[in-house]
């Protein structure tokens, strides 16, 4: 079994977190609203004022709260779908013999997070992991989703988090490493006809061929990965791992 570091995305705790919270408290100004025209006035619930009061307290923020719900289990479904897509890659990867180090959630400086880095003998891997289903098909230098433009250039998010993997290996060992960037569909009903050739530089694969993709040794030059470079580089990217307080877990 793969070495493991890090954990599940926090950003995605929390964007739920957030919209639970304002659902929370749209709800108990909603509840406060009834006791005050329903229950404190009662006589009126017939009346033609009763039905204008109402309307003009009640009925704006019952709209606002059916709009936030709406955002909201939006953004649930997005949540939980990208959580299981990530799980889902997860289970995936620890297959790995423990020749492999698997780095979960990793953030470099004020860049996005990276999903996941993969470390072994056949090379250094960042992956971005996509819960899309689907035809996924390349034209016009980006990739299309059942032949529409996708959300955002996800060839180009894949190549910036790769990129910003290297950079920082650069600097911290002063040594040029290449990291293969990798987009892996979790989604088993995402279709794609790539195999394991790199489109625009970057590897576009589904889940079932992740590891094949990573067993094959795609690009490793100039870097030969030894089990001392391994080693080193694991080190290194531990660093990148925090905790629950954001302290470091390598000193």
């Amino acid at each position: 079994m793969a070495r493991m570091y890090g954990k599940k995305s926090s950003y995605l705790w929390r964007s739920d977190k957030l919209y639970l919270v304002a659902a929370f408290c749209c709800s108990i100004i909603l509840l406060v609203i009834w006791y005050l025209v329903f229950i404190e006035y009662f006589k009126y619930w017939f009346s033609f004022s009763g039905i204008v009061a109402l309307l003009i307290s009640f009925g704006p923020l019952a709209l606002i709260a059916y709009l936030l719900y709406k955002s909201y289990d939006r953004k649930s479904n997005n949540f939980y779908r990208g959580r299981k897509g990530e799980g889902a890659i997860w289970y995936e990867l620890i297959k790995l013999s423990d020749e492999y180090c698997l780095f979960q959630d990793v953030k470099i400086g004020e860049r996005g997070n990276i999903d996941f880095i993969v470390l072994g003998p056949t090379g250094l891997f960042a992956i971005e992991v996509k819960s899309h289903a689907g035809y996924v098909s390349f034209k016009d230098g980006e990739l299309t989703l059942n032949n529409r433009p996708a959300d955002k250039d996800f060839l180009k998010q894949a190549m910036a988090e790769a990129l910003n993997t290297h950079n920082y290996l650069q600097y911290s060992l002063n040594e040029d490493i290449f990291v293969n960037p990798v987009i892996v569909f979790s989604n088993r009903r995402a279709r794609m006809h790539f195999m394991l050739e790199p489109v625009r530089n970057v590897f576009v694969v589904q889940k079932r061929f992740l590891r094949r993709l990573l067993l094959s040794k795609p690009i490793s030059k100039p870097t030969i990965f030894t089990p001392d470079k391994v080693s080193i580089i694991e080190g290194e990217l531990k660093k990148l791992i925090v905790d629950n307080n954001n302290q470091s877990l390598v000193k």
